[in-house]
């Protein structure tokens, strides 16, 4: 017997949306207060058009005090159901320092290989603590030869 699965995409609309991301900053705004006191470690993806218009956003996991799990194939996933062009991963620091971490930057560029197979661009990977954020991509982390996140 053959089972079959219906995806369902579900849409909320966030109090005070942003209709285009043009830089880090950005990022950290639309993010910044909704981690701002968490004691674990939580990982979205924000998924844009071609654009940066936001399609959509999405919790991916939540983790410890010092570490989230994340499936690349349920990012992959979303991004081809919504139609999405490019993502940028967003996780919070609950220790307050924003500095990516070795594990975040090869989890970064695991993403990022498995977006390429879909024709999906990886924009960045943001950092955000209560010291302020980080991005991957204006330090250099990203060596994938995509441009910057620029509206």
């Amino acid at each position: 017997m053959l089972k079959v699965r219906e995806a369902v995409v579900k849409y909320r609309t966030h109090r005070k949306p942003i209709e285009r991301i043009s830089n880090p900053g950005d990022v950290f705004r639309f993010f910044g207060k909704m981690v701002k006191h968490d004691t674990r470690e939580s990982m979205f993806g924000l998924y844009l058009t071609q654009r940066n218009d936001i399609v959509c956003f999405e919790r991916l996991a939540v983790g410890s005090e010092t570490a989230c799990l994340v499936d690349t194939k349920a990012i992959c996933r979303t991004a081809i159901l919504v139609g999405a062009q490019g993502i940028i991963l967003v996780h919070n620091h609950p220790s307050g320092d924003p500095d990516p971490s070795s594990d975040d930057i090869a989890m970064t560029r695991k993403v990022s290989a498995a977006c390429k197979l879909f024709s999906v661009t990886l924009f960045d990977h943001v950092v955000v603590a209560s010291q302020g954020y980080a991005s991957m991509r204006e330090k250099g982390m990203m060596t994938d030869g995509t441009d910057s996140v620029e509206g």
